[in-house]
C-alpha cells in the first residue's frame, strides 16, 4: 500500500512539474518577445484608452420608456435586451394612415369612373403642350441638342479640313502633290460645308415644327374643353388633387414605417446589434417620453474598435512614423504588455499644458487583455 501511494505522489510530481515547464515556456515566449522590442530604441510616452466608434440610440416616434435593462457601464453583446418601449399611439398613428390610402384609392376609384372620357384626352394634351412648350421656351428639345452636337462636330471638321486644304494647295504650287489629290482635299471641305448646311436647315425645320405642334396642340385641347361640362371639369379637379393627396400619404406612411426599421429595434424593444457594447450614456428613464428630438437616448461605446490615442513632444517626432511597433502597459498590470502599431500621425500640431505635440492613434494588436476604455497606460514606441 505503502508503494502504491509513493508511485502517486511521484506521478503527481511529474504532472505538476509539466504544467509548471509550459507556464513557465509560455511567460517566457511573451517576455522574450517583449524583450526583443526594449533592445530597440524607442521614446515612452503615457496614451489613454479610447474606442474608435461610437453607437447611438435615436428614437425619433414617440413612445414611452416602460423598462431599462441596463446600467451604465455594463457591457452587452448582441440581441440584449436594453429597454422597453410603448409606442401604442404611434402604431394606431400608422394604421390610420393606411386606412387614410385605403380611402383616398376608394375615392379615385369611383371619380374615375365617372370620368368623361374627354377629360382624359384633355389630360394627355396638356401633358403633351407641357413638354412641347417647354422644348420652344428652354431650349431642350432632346432632338435639336442631337443636332447642335453634330453641328458643332462638323464645324471642328471644318476647322481641320480648311487648314489641310490650305497645307496641300502650298504643297501643290511648290509640285508637291497633283492636282487630283489638292481636288480631293477640295471636295472633302466641300462636302463638310454642305453638311453643316444641312444641319443648320434641319434644326430651323424641327424649331418651326415644334411651333406648329404646339399650335395643333392647343387648338385640339380648346375644342376639347369646350365639349366638356363643368362637372366633367371639377370631377378632373378632384381627381388631381385626390392623386395628390394619396402621394403625400404613402409617403408619411413610408417614413413613419421607416422609423420603425432600424437594425436596434425589435417590436416593442431595443436591443445591442453588434457584440461588446459597452454603456455609458443613459439620458432616459423608465417613464420617460422619448421622440421629441431629444437626440440620443443612450451612447454606447463599441469595445470591437478600442485604440490608444498618444501625444507625441514634438521634440520626439522625427522618430516617430506610421506602421512603428510599440508595446503598450496598462498601469493597472504592467507585467502584461501589450503589442500595437502606429497606425495615424495628425497633420498638425497643437499646443496642450505649455506643451507643443502631436496626437498619434496606436492600434492594439491581438488580445486586449484588460484595457478598458478611459484608462492610462505606458507607451513604448520603437524606431
Amino acid at each position: 500500500m505503502k508503494k502504491i501511494w509513493m508511485a502517486m505522489g511521484l506521478c503527481l510530481v511529474v504532472i505538476l512539474t509539466g504544467c509548471s515547464d509550459k507556464a513557465k515556456q509560455n511567460s517566457e515566449v511573451i517576455n522574450i518577445e517583449n524583450e526583443e522590442l526594449a533592445i530597440k530604441s524607442g521614446i515612452d510616452i503615457f496614451g489613454e484608452v479610447k474606442v474608435a466608434s461610437i453607437k447611438e440610440i435615436v428614437i425619433d416616434f414617440p413612445g414611452i420608456v416602460e423598462k431599462i435593462h441596463i446600467k451604465d457601464g455594463q457591457k452587452i453583446k448582441k440581441g440584449d435586451l436594453i429597454m422597453t418601449f410603448n409606442f401604442d399611439e404611434y402604431q394606431t398613428n400608422i394604421m390610420k394612415k393606411q386606412n387614410e390610402i385605403e380611402l383616398y384609392d376608394a375615392q379615385l376609384k369611383k371619380l374615375r369612373q365617372n370620368i368623361n372620357p374627354l377629360s382624359h384626352e384633355v389630360s394627355r394634351l396638356k401633358k403633351e403642350l407641357d413638354i412641347k412648350q417647354g422644348y420652344i421656351s428652354g431650349d431642350k428639345d432632346p432632338e435639336v441638342k442631337a443636332l447642335e452636337r453634330n453641328l458643332e462636330m462638323t464645324h471642328t471638321d471644318i476647322e481641320i479640313l480648311q487648314k489641310e486644304y490650305e497645307a496641300n494647295k502650298e504643297i501643290f504650287d511648290i509640285g508637291g502633290i497633283s492636282a487630283k489629290e489638292l481636288e480631293d482635299a477640295k471636295q472633302r471641305l466641300i462636302g463638310k460645308e454642305k453638311e453643316k448646311k444641312d444641319l443648320l436647315m434641319a434644326i430651323e425645320k424641327l424649331k418651326t415644327n415644334r411651333v406648329l405642334e404646339v399650335n395643333q396642340l392647343l387648338s385640339g385641347l380648346k375644342n376639347n374643353e369646350a365639349q366638356l361640362t363643368n362637372t366633367d371639369k371639377q370631377n378632373e379637379i378632384s381627381v388631381l388633387e385626390l392623386e395628390s393627396r394619396l402621394k403625400i400619404a404613402q409617403i408619411d406612411l413610408e417614413t413613419m414605417k421607416n422609423k420603425l426599421s432600424k437594425s436596434y429595434i425589435k417590436e416593442n424593444s431595443i436591443i445591442a446589434d453588434i457584440d461588446n457594447l459597452i454603456v455609458y450614456d443613459l439620458e432616459c428613464y423608465e417613464g420617460t417620453q422619448v421622440g421629441k428630438g431629444e437626440g440620443a437616448i443612450i451612447k454606447m461605446m463599441d469595445e470591437n474598435t478600442l485604440f490608444i490615442s498618444v501625444d507625441i513632444p514634438e521634440e520626439f517626432i522625427s522618430r516617430v512614423d506610421i506602421g512603428n511597433e510599440a508595446l503598450i502597459m496598462p498601469y493597472a498590470d504592467k507585467a502584461n504588455a501589450i503589442k500595437g502599431k502606429v497606425i495615424r500621425l495628425a497633420q498638425r500640431a497643437i499646443k496642450q499644458n505649455g506643451e507643443t505635440i502631436i496626437k498619434a492613434d496606436i492600434a492594439i494588436d491581438g488580445e486586449k487583455g484588460i484595457l478598458k476604455p478611459g484608462l492610462t497606460v505606458d507607451v513604448t514606441i520603437y524606431e
